[in-house]
């Protein structure tokens, strides 16, 4: 009756990283489509001045399709300097982001230009240049050519079409800008939001490590709690410690173990509503620690070990879920098939991400 999930190692190494990273790529994109519609912009008025230039390469048997190519191959090339300047900018960049070593970045090492990333930005660069350079040659090569020769190359004018085309260019660029920004602003808001949740701990001047007792030494609850007392105990007498504790579940890195749960006497809850609660185990001092507060009650003792009355410490979440009375000092629950006296409640500490 056992069930298991399966993941990918790339999933379990970059997923935390890769949905941020998608929505910067797609805002990228979106920039890059700005800057293609003002580059375009810009081509259909830098064709407006040429058309008295290409009006006479006209008249010199030049054909349409020669036109274009030529005025193709500039915008090409436009768009592969850009590209060439893009990835000087992104090689320094990318070298000092690495050398700044954000935290939480897997595979850091790693980061960096290689032979995907060239041929990347080398293809996007020519498509860009064809795609947005195209609509500016067909309009400079109309056939309005002939008659800017015949007026004597004073340009042609631009007929009712290049404005149309200009103006869809000038709305289509405030369309992507106005999503850019919304998009940017919504970011920057729920960045302000995330940095205003209370975690419930206090993190300055702590350090937190993770220590996993296995082999035959461990086997037994006791041989583990023995272990850990005397971490305690050697951390404690380190100079400048003011407080050591342990526990199966740091604030922020999950919910820890879930179990049924209970408050004996009371009338079942909803239908609807999941029996459980999730459970750390921890020592005496681990809320003074982290620095969660104490609202009411007690938290743990050195009294409070195998032989003595079962206790727990629950917090406020636990209290306004199933205590709607709001006292739960001296009441008595069930988990794990084993019942305890609540002896105190303290603040919420967040478990998982601040979003949720």
């Amino acid at each position: 009756n056992l069930t298991f999930t399966v993941s990918s190692l790339r999933d379990l190494i970059v997923g935390d990283v890769q949905k941020p990273l998608l929505i910067l790529l797609g805002a990228v994109a979106l920039v890059l489509l700005v800057a293609c519609a003002n580059v375009a912009n810009l081509l259909l008025a830098r064709a407006s001045a040429r058309h008295g230039e290409l009006a006479v390469r006209v008249a010199m048997g030049a054909g349409r399709g020669r036109l274009l190519r030529q005025l193709l191959t500039e915008s090409v090339v436009l768009a592969v300097v850009g590209g060439a300047a893009g990835l000087l900018i992104a090689y320094w960049a990318t070298g000092a982001l690495v050398a700044a070593r954000p935290a939480d970045i897997p595979r850091l090492d790693q980061v960096g230009l290689n032979s995907t990333v060239i041929l990347f930005t080398l293809a996007i660069s020519l498509l860009t240049g064809i795609a947005f350079g195209l609509l500016p040659a067909l309009q400079a090569t109309s056939g309005r050519l002939i008659g800017a020769l015949r007026e004597g190359g004073r340009g042609g004018g631009q007929g009712k079409g290049a404005h149309r085309v200009r103006s869809i260019l000038v709305v289509a660029e405030m369309a992507l800008s106005v999503i850019l920004l919304m998009g940017a602003g919504l970011l920057i808001r729920s960045f302000v939001e995330m940095t205003r949740v209370t975690p419930g701990f206090v993190a300055e001047q702590a350090l937190a490590f993770r220590v996993n007792l296995q082999g035959d030494e461990y086997k037994g609850a006791a041989q583990i709690q023995n272990r850990v007392l005397q971490f305690e105990e050697r951390l404690r007498a380190l100079p400048g410690v003011t407080s050591v504790a342990a526990t199966t579940v740091l604030p922020l890195s999950g919910q820890g173990s879930v179990l049924d749960f209970l408050v004996v006497g009371a009338a079942p809850p909803p239908p609807d509503v999941n029996q459980e609660i999730a459970v750390a185990s921890i020592t005496p001092q681990y809320f003074a620690a982290i620095g969660a507060p104490l609202r009411s009650g007690r938290t743990f003792t050195d009294q409070d070990r195998a032989g003595a009355q079962p206790v727990v410490v629950v917090n406020e979440a636990a209290v306004r879920r199933w205590f709607p009375d709001g006292n739960p000092i001296g009441e008595q629950v069930q988990t794990g098939g084993t019942k305890f006296e609540v002896v105190g409640v303290v603040g919420d500490v967040r478990q998982r991400h601040p979003g949720e």
